[in-house]
């Protein structure tokens, strides 16, 4: 999975926690995921993440819980994915 798309997800949370109204938050979530919403990102992340990314986009403007609800889930898979890649990569470089 590309770097940008855990730098964006990280960039959502900050987004989430800030004391703006919740539909401004999940927009300014929204508008963060839209940078990796192509083909060329969503090729590189597991499908169900990729399959997430493109449906919180189809869902701009809409139920704002339900969308903030699949943000959430959104930047805890992508960070949990980035972490388990960053190890496995990590233990790669120590073993040699």
């Amino acid at each position: 999975m590309e770097r940008y798309i855990a730098q964006m997800a990280d960039e959502a949370l900050g987004d989430m926690c800030g004391p703006e109204p919740l539909e401004y938050r999940v927009k300014l979530a929204q508008s963060r995921f839209s940078f990796v919403s192509s083909d060329h990102f969503l090729k590189t992340a597991p499908p169900e993440i990729g399959q997430n990314i493109t449906t919180l986009i189809a869902m701009e403007g809409k139920n704002t819980d339900h969308a903030a609800g699949l943000i959430r889930e959104l930047i805890h898979a992508i960070l949990a994915e980035f972490a388990r890649q960053d190890g496995r990569a990590e233990a790669r470089r120590s073993q040699g």
